[in-house]
Formats: structure tokens, C-alpha cells, sequence
């Protein structure tokens, strides 16, 4: 059974005994829905799979941790019997940044023996001689993900790239808190039992990852 941490800054620990080390994940609030915003594994010194990527069920993932169930470890309980909710509360404390952080990923011993660390944290010091680390560009506020392209109706039969836009647009379903086989029934033209066929055969290929419990595709 999966254990969960929370912390501050919207931080949660997953530990996941299928997983080959504890995730990190960071969430902020977006009108009290949970959108993740980094996402960290911890393969501790130990080979992440190739393909466990293909098989993330991160939707699943929120449902675990942020999700209240009566059997819940005590940052689940805290999440119901605390003062307001751990969603709108953690992500204004401040908490580790791992982005900046991982931009001194680059930074190496001299002959003060610079550690990229201790940088990283000199660098967010007023009046510090250490610079900042550059940074990719930060997405406008403005700025939404694209949708996929809408699911056609297979021309070669099920073919993994016909798959993956499948899972692609059941992925953005789930994000925008729609049925995901009626969608994709509406975008094909094909009937919703069809695509429920669809999706099954994408988890059995390992492009879709596991059904989250309670969720009806």
C-alpha cells in the first residue's frame, strides 16, 4: 500500500512499493482542483525501467494523495481535521525549490570548494556575489496546454501510435474532469463501447497506465 508525506511548499511524498524509489510530487491550487506542477523520482542508485514512464498513472497518483478516505495516514487525516485545507494552506509556505535547485547542476569544485548546493542557497541571499543560475523561460499565466489531436477512428487497425492518441486524449479528459470514452466516442464517431475497447487494449499494451479506483472511463 502506498504511504504519503506532506510537507510545505505543496510537496507530497509517495511511496509506492511498485515504484523503484519515493516520488516527490508539487501541487498548487487552481479553484481548489489539484494541478501538479514537478515531479520528482528517486530511483536510490537503482535502475528507473524505461518503460515504467509509458505506465505512470499520475491521475492516480493525485487521487492517492490528495483525495481524503477514512483509513489515511496522518497528513491524509490532518487534510480533513486541520486548520483549512493542506491544498490551498502548504503551497504558501515556503518549501524546497528543487527547479532552482537543479539548475547548479552544473556547478563544480574549485578551489574554495564550491559546493552547487550551497550555492544554489548563497545565490537567493540580497546582495550575494554568487548569480543565479539561468533558467528555463516560466509559461504566462495565460498560457494553457495544447489539446491532442482529436482521436480518429482507426484506419490500420489498433496500432500503438493510434493507442497513444487515445491515452493522449484520455489523459487531457481526466485534466479537464471529463468522461473520457464519451469524448473520444464524440471525436471518432465510434460507439463509447468501442472506445472502452480502445482503452483497455492501451493498458494492455502498457501506453495507458492502470484505472484509478472509483474512476469510470
Amino acid at each position: 500500500m502506498a504511504q504519503t508525506t506532506y510537507g510545505s511548499g505543496g510537496w507530497v511524498r509517495l511511496d509506492d512499493p511498485d515504484m523503484p524509489g519515493p516520488a516527490y510530487l508539487r501541487y498548487r491550487s487552481d479553484d481548489g482542483r489539484p494541478v501538479l506542477t514537478e515531479f520528482y523520482l528517486d530511483g536510490r542508485g537503482r535502475e528507473i525501467p524505461s518503460g515504467l514512464f509509458r505506465t505512470l498513472d499520475l491521475a492516480g497518483f493525485t487521487a492517492w494523495a490528495l483525495v481524503p478516505e477514512e483509513k489515511s495516514s496522518r497528513g491524509r487525516k490532518a487534510m480533513r481535521d486541520g486548520e483549512g485545507d493542506w491544498l490551498e494552506h502548504s503551497p504558501r509556505l515556503p518549501g524546497p525549490d528543487l527547479s532552482r535547485l537543479a539548475s547548479y547542476f552544473a556547478t563544480t569544485f574549485g578551489r574554495q570548494a564550491a559546493h552547487w548546493v550551497a550555492d544554489s542557497m548563497r545565490a537567493q541571499i540580497t546582495g550575494s556575489t554568487v548569480k543565479q543560475a539561468p533558467m528555463g523561460r516560466d509559461p504566462k499565466p495565460d498560457e494553457e496546454p495544447r489539446p491532442p489531436d482529436p482521436v480518429k477512428a482507426p484506419q490500420n487497425g489498433l496500432t500503438d501510435d493510434f493507442l497513444r492518441s487515445v491515452a493522449d486524449n484520455y489523459a487531457w479528459a481526466v485534466r479537464g474532469r471529463q468522461r473520457p470514452a464519451p469524448m473520444i466516442s464524440t471525436q471518432s464517431g465510434c460507439p463509447v463501447r468501442t472506445v472502452r475497447s480502445w482503452i483497455m487494449k492501451a493498458r494492455d499494451r502498457g501506453i495507458l497506465g492502470p484505472t484509478t479506483r472509483g474512476k469510470v472511463g
